[in-house]
Formats: structure tokens, C-alpha cells, sequence
């Protein structure tokens, strides 16, 4: 599911447009205090829902692949492209927001994590598959 969600087309997502309310880099709901200054909250008219933007550019950040968050504004009409889990559903913060556009241009897009975790999981478990039967045709397990 991970590795599909990365190679998702943006038509393939929700999606939301509405002005900017509120453009914040910390909110009363935040509960990542640690990572301060590597977020954006963006809030917009028409919903109750905050999306939660990370823009970490930190060596071991999962960096965002294309990031101007800083150049938008309070009253600039955005459409927002995100995904919705069981996590989320329920939450009024939204993490999985995966592109922003104004004017059709790009704003923000979500870099390759999902594909890169998605490959390290499955590999994961192909190995240890590999090692049970390994050990299965040995003889040390049964």
C-alpha cells in the first residue's frame, strides 16, 4: 500500500481548494514540538482541517522533493492534494498532504519516502522469508 500510495497520480488523491486562512509554523494542536520550524500548518477558509506540511531540509530529513511552502500567503487560493487513512480520517490535522498548487504551479511535493519505505519493508520481508527457509531446509526449524 505504501509503494502504491508514492507512485500515485495527483488526480489519484483528494483534494481541496479554499484560500489560505491561516499559514502558521507551529499550531495548539502540534504535537511534534521536538521538530520546531520544520512545519508548516496551513488552514484554509472552507475547512475545519489542518494539513501538516513537513519541509525538514536537515542531512537525514526525508526532504520534500520541491518546497516554496514560505512564498505563500494568508488569501492566496491553493488547492490542496492529500490522502486520507484510518489515522487520519478522524484527526483534525491531515500529515499525508501530498502536493500544493497555486495557479497550477507547484508549491510543495512530497518527496519519495513512501517508495523508498514501501521497497525497504518489502525487502524486509522477502529476507527473512529467504532465511526461514534457509533454516526450515537445515533442519532447525520445523
Amino acid at each position: 500500500m505504501i509503494i502504491l500510495r508514492g507512485n500515485k497520480d495527483k488526480n489519484s488523491f483528494y483534494q481541496i481548494t479554499g484560500i489560505i486562512a491561516s499559514l502558521e509554523k507551529s499550531t495548539t494542536l502540534q504535537t511534534n514540538l521536538r521538530h520546531e520550524g520544520k512545519y508548516r500548518y496551513i488552514q484554509l477558509r472552507n475547512s475545519d482541517r489542518i494539513f501538516e506540511i513537513f519541509i525538514g531540509k536537515d542531512i537525514g530529513d526525508f526532504k520534500p522533493k520541491f518546497e516554496r511552502i514560505d512564498n505563500l500567503s494568508v488569501g492566496d487560493e491553493i488547492t490542496i492534494y492529500y490522502d486520507d487513512n484510518f489515522k487520519t480520517t478522524d484527526s483534525q490535522i491531515n500529515r499525508l498532504v501530498q502536493l500544493i498548487e497555486k495557479n497550477n504551479q507547484s508549491y510543495f511535493e512530497r518527496g519519495n519516502w513512501d517508495i523508498i519505505l514501501g521497497i525497504l519493508l518489502l525487502s524486509f520481508c522477502i529476507c527473512g522469508i529467504l532465511v526461514l527457509w534457509f533454516f526450515k531446509i537445515k533442519g532447525k526449524i520445523i
